[in-house]
């Protein structure tokens, strides 16, 4: 099974807006300017390709697209391309496999639609959309649910870019579901830890990763007649006496 080399974001994103930009001056190279075409009995004219090889430009531009559709498409983000009026213009394989749509069903349509139908915010979409064409980057945390009513959340950026030789808005969304519904549980966990132990008839305090103390229950505070501002940063140890600290901390 052939496996795929996962490029840093960023990487991506300047391969495939470089990529944006010779297929745009490929594109105005093949329109002919017959009021620049030179002269017979000019350099310019003897120096000049031949017909064989203006017939192959299609071909090297045919090439190039592939190469512009297999890096957009080996992306592990989901990228969609907005035109002015809102309209997805293209979306990669990532894009339609997150949010369970074929291309042919997304592609064209309206911004405002496809928000909708994902339970998003269109007109914060919208003022993203606007703030990009302005010329800022924004970034935002999205979240929605399916089509399959599962929840989503994408981390997300917008950048104005050149799409097949017009101005377009790239959204990047990176995928953090999963850390998102971890941290919902988490802090799940942790409000159903503090309502058992603010209810023990017990003293009882908490460490972080720093082993600081930072949670002390409300028999501890009531106990100590202090607040849990005052508690933490090590403020508990004011009520052990000086002796004792040295061994406490």
């Amino acid at each position: 099974m052939n496996t795929l080399t996962k490029k840093p974001k960023q990487e991506l994103i300047e391969e495939i807006e470089d990529l944006r930009k010779k297929l745009a001056d490929y594109e105005r190279m093949l329109k002919p300017n017959y009021a620049e075409l030179p002269r017979e009995d000019s350099m310019a004219f003897r120096q000049a390709p031949s017909y064989g090889q203006l017939f192959r430009q299609p071909i090297r531009l045919q090439d190039f697209e592939l190469n512009y559709q297999s890096i957009f498409n080996t992306s592990n983000d989901s990228i969609f391309i907005f035109d002015r009026t809102g309209l997805i213009l293209d979306a990669n394989q990532s894009a339609l496999h997150f949010y369970q749509y074929r291309k042919e069903d997304l592609v064209g349509r309206s911004a405002q639609s496809f928000c909708e139908q994902n339970g998003f915010d269109f007109e914060n979409l919208l003022g993203l959309l606007d703030r990009t064409w302005a010329g800022e980057e924004p970034m935002i945390e999205w979240e929605g649910t399916s089509p399959r009513g599962i929840y989503i959340c994408q981390e997300v950026i917008l950048k104005k870019a050149m799409y097949l030789g017009r101005e377009a808005v790239i959204y990047y969304g990176r995928d953090v579901s999963e850390r998102k519904r971890a941290q919902k549980t988490l802090e799940e966990s942790e409000s159903k830890f503090r309502i058992l132990a603010d209810h023990a008839p017990v003293l009882l305090r908490m460490t972080n990763a720093d082993n600081y103390f930072y949670y002390f229950s409300k028999q501890w505070l009531h106990f100590t007649g202090s607040t849990l501002k005052k508690e933490q940063d090590n403020g508990w140890l004011k009520n052990i006496h000086p002796e004792d600290r040295p061994a406490m901390v």
